[in-house]
């Protein structure tokens, strides 16, 4: 059998973080977290990583009447290139 602190966990780190974890699995996580440095440091960096997006700002919202918008600059857009294609004939 495995010693469970030759296991590594930092697969586990998000649902750590995220307290998703059931007890005892949790705990088996926090012995090997703490006697294992690559896994600790695994967890810091998805730690860091949470909270950059946490921080990252919300989208703003898309206008209803932006494809509407596009259509028409678009279609002006090809209305005039028509017209500077005549003019050169």
């Amino acid at each position: 059998m495995t010693d469970e602190r030759d296991v590594h966990v930092a697969d586990e780190a998000l649902a750590y973080l995220e307290g998703d974890l059931p007890g005892p699995r949790r705990e088996v996580v926090e012995r090997h977290l703490a006697t294992c440095a690559e896994c600790r440091s695994a967890f810091e960096a998805v730690g860091l990583a949470r909270h950059a997006i946490a921080d990252w700002p919300a989208d703003p919202p898309i206008p209803h009447d932006l494809a509407t918008r596009v259509l028409a600059s678009a279609g002006r857009r090809r209305s005039r290139g028509g017209r500077r294609a005549a003019e050169l004939m």
